[in-house]
């Protein structure tokens, strides 16, 4: 299982600050939003949203196939295998989100 790379503050150049992950540098564009619930691109199409239900994480438009688990301290697929988690410590939701997505 592989361990997020999160600081607290940044993962692999980008960075969260509490409403939206976004690269360190670069083009704001490429920006998410979190608001507690749903996590989506802050330009572009909502039909890429998540949604998190306070345990799974699942595209909010789509097939649930794509359903994550958060299980303590390690996010793996619903379905599938759970060598294909991560360890995730204390990062916040849509940090882990960004990894899943494979923003970083």
């Amino acid at each position: 299982m592989e361990k997020l790379g999160w600081d607290g503050k940044e993962i692999n150049g980008w960075v969260w600050d509490g409403r939206e992950l976004k690269p360190k540098f670069g083009s704001s564009q490429a920006a998410w939003v979190w608001d507690g619930r749903n996590f989506k691109p802050k330009f572009g199409s909502s039909q890429s949203a998540w949604v998190y239900d306070g345990k799974e994480m699942k595209p909010k438009f789509g097939s649930s196939n794509d359903t994550w688990v958060i299980d303590g301290t390690k996010c793996k697929p619903k379905f599938g295998s759970s060598n294909d988690g991560y360890e995730v410590g204390n990062a916040p939701i849509p940090v882990i989100l960004g990894k899943i997505l494979r923003l970083y």
